[in-house]
């Protein structure tokens, strides 16, 4: 059985693993996250939206859900702030996409589709990407609701 939450931790883990952020976390940067001024690069994985499609015979759904990275790098040089966005975008880009997350996901299915970036607010920049994952339930009933 499987469940969002599954891949989110193994989102989590997975970033963390590259060593390249100050904190990862769930929630928004410097709220969920550490304080502020507790970090130089947060990021933080949100649940965006997911749909599910029968695929018949046997009763399969397929779970499509969306979901978004949020990048911060606090630093005082616009262009430093710039360029290591853009590092750690590639960061997690080469982690997460075209793999199968907590085991669960099918590779192809898994990538970080878009990105924009928020109006600076000096010292600090924001980076979104907005990410998909796909995985397999099996039937109506197959929805993990163990606690």
């Amino acid at each position: 059985m499987a469940r969002d939450s599954t891949v989110y931790d193994a989102i989590v883990v997975a970033l963390q693993g590259t060593n390249a952020f100050t904190a990862v976390d769930f929630g928004e940067p410097g709220g969920a996250g550490p304080a502020s001024s507790d970090w130089l690069t947060f990021v933080s994985v949100n649940h965006v939206s997911a749909d599910e499609i029968d695929v018949c015979t046997p009763i399969k759904i397929d779970r499509r859900v969306q979901y978004r990275i949020e990048i911060a790098v606090r630093e005082e040089d616009p262009a430093t702030r710039t360029k290591e966005l853009d590092r750690l975008c590639n960061v997690a880009r080469s982690v997460l996409n075209g793999v199968s997350l907590g085991g669960l996901t099918f590779p192809a299915f898994t990538l970080l589709r878009r990105d924009t970036t928020a109006r600076p607010k000096h010292p600090e920049d924001v980076r979104t990407l907005t990410g998909e994952f796909l995985y397999e339930i099996d039937g109506y009933g197959g929805h993990d609701a163990t606690a």
